[in-house]
């Protein structure tokens, strides 16, 4: 029913992309004045494609197309939902979201920029009109397959990448149980992929429950930590397994406590922003 829905939005928008353009671009039309209305709707609409993209991926509905041919059930959260910008024409989806929501953003700060607003919404079309005739992102597979396919191999060596710096709570080797600067590898679970081998280790650190992979594929035959991420009561936690040997694996955990000042910081500078430009 999501994927219904979400497809619905999708047209939705694209219709409100249209309006926007035709509104700001030909005066004979004379709806001038739904340029900026037209605008925030598309906006507004692909918030809830997004949303609706998120949960199929969160939620592992193998009988979307997109989701079964890039995750699978056993995957972590976070990967799940990296999933939705690997999948075949995940870049355009994020191109669709990010012109909408410029659209948007410029409707609201610079209303009289119609032509502007309007070119915007062009672009926004054209790229709504890839999505609902090439990539399909919420097309449906019947019957539906028992398990996706996981990420491509070729996608997983930047996997661990996705834990960017910060304040490391512990890099250690630890033993199954063990405990390190208040950080327990509670469990590991192996776990197994149609071209990999591996493990999945449970890591607790104050109250988040993490759940890093170590793989190892067989075409081409290569090795990746996938990073799990979540965030915590102090700030956004990141881990990595890593094996040692022995029964030992190495534990990595990073607090990324900065982004709490981050989004205060980027919150405090939009809306500045949106009070000079509605001033002028």
């Amino acid at each position: 029913m999501i994927a219904e829905v979400g497809h619905a939005l999708l047209w939705l928008a694209a219709a409100c992309a249209l309006l926007q353009t035709i509104a700001g671009l030909v005066p004979r039309a004379r709806l001038e004045r739904l340029t900026v209305p037209a605008a925030m709707a598309n906006g507004w609409l692909w918030l809830w494609v997004v949303a609706g993209l998120g949960w199929v991926f969160w939620t592992t509905d193998l009988s979307v197309a997109g989701v079964a041919a890039t995750t699978r059930s056993d995957l972590p959260g976070a990967l799940r939902l990296v999933a939705i910008v690997v999948q075949p024409g995940g870049s355009v989806i994020v191109l669709g979201a990010l012109l909408a929501w410029g659209g948007a953003l410029l409707a609201f700060v610079a209303g009289q920029a119609r032509p502007a607003i309007a070119g915007v919404g062009l672009a926004s079309v054209s790229v709504a009109a890839i999505l609902l005739v090439g990539v399909q992102p919420f097309a449906r597979l019947i019957p539906a397959p028992t398990e996706g396919a996981g990420f491509p191999s070729a996608t997983r060596g930047w996997l661990a990448a996705l834990a960017p710096p910060g304040a490391t709570v512990v890099d250690a080797p630890l033993p199954l149980g063990g405990i390190g600067n208040g950080v327990t590898l509670t469990a590991v679970t192996p776990v197994a992929g149609p071209d990999s081998t591996g493990v999945m280790g449970e890591v607790r650190v104050d109250g988040v429950v993490l759940l890093p992979e170590w793989r190892e594929t067989m075409r081409p035959r290569d090795q990746f930590a996938a990073v799990d991420s979540r965030l915590g009561v102090g700030g956004w936690f990141a881990a990595r397994l890593q094996p040692e040997g022995d029964g030992v694996w190495r534990v990595s955990v990073t607090r990324l406590s900065w982004l709490w000042l981050a989004g205060a910081l980027a919150g405090v500078v939009a809306l500045v922003a949106v009070i000079w430009a509605r001033r002028r």
